[in-house]
C-alpha cells in the first residue's frame, strides 16, 4: 500500500469517512495554528543615549509639563551639587530619568502614575519633600511593573535632596 501522506482540510470542510483531519502545528508566527500570523504590537525603545539633557519633551501632554519641568529641575539642582565621587551614579540617574522623560513625550505612561507624578512635582514645587517621598513610596509599592526602570533615580534624588 502507499503511504499516507497527511493534508490539512480546508476550513469548514468534514473529512471523509475513516480519515482524520490534520491541523497544521502552531508556531511562533501562527499560535493559533489556524494559518493566520499573529501580529505583535511594535513597541518602541528609547534610544541608547537618551539622558536628561538631551531627550525630546515637545510632546509632552499640556498636564504633564510641569512634571518634565520639575523632574529636570531636580536633577540639574542634585546633579550640580553632587561630588565627583557621585559622577557615576548622576549619569546612571540622567540616563534613567531621561527615559521617564521619553515615555511622558510618547504617552506610554498609565493614568494612575501619571496622577502620582502630578501629586510628587507638586509637593517638591512646593518644598515638602516629606509629601513628595510618600508618593515615590506608593509608586514603588503600587506601581513598580511600570515604574522600576527610572523609580530607582528618583528615589536617590529625593533622597540628596533631604539631605
Amino acid at each position: 500500500p502507499a503511504p499516507f501522506v497527511p493534508q490539512a482540510m480546508p476550513a469548514g470542510s468534514v473529512p471523509p469517512t475513516g480519515q482524520r483531519q490534520v491541523r497544521p502545528l502552531p508556531t511562533h508566527t501562527d499560535p493559533l495554528g489556524d494559518g493566520r500570523a499573529a501580529v505583535a504590537p511594535r513597541r518602541v525603545q528609547p534610544p541608547g543615549n537618551i539622558c536628561v539633557a538631551t531627550v525630546d519633551i515637545s510632546k509632552v501632554s499640556e498636564d504633564m509639563q510641569l512634571v518634565a519641568a520639575v523632574l529636570k529641575q531636580l536633577h540639574e539642582g542634585v546633579a550640580g551639587a553632587a561630588p565627583p565621587a557621585k559622577k557615576r551614579e548622576m549619569d546612571d540617574n540622567s540616563r534613567r530619568l531621561g527615559g521617564l522623560l521619553w515615555k511622558l513625550n510618547e504617552g506610554e505612561i498609565s493614568g494612575a502614575v501619571c496622577s502620582k507624578l502630578q501629586s510628587l512635582c507638586t509637593a517638591l514645587k512646593a518644598g515638602d519633600l516629606a509629601g513628595a517621598n510618600k508618593v515615590q513610596v506608593s509608586l514603588t509599592t503600587s506601581d513598580w511593573d511600570e515604574c522600576s526602570q527610572w523609580l530607582t533615580a528618583l528615589k536617590r534624588l529625593l533622597k540628596a535632596r533631604l539631605v
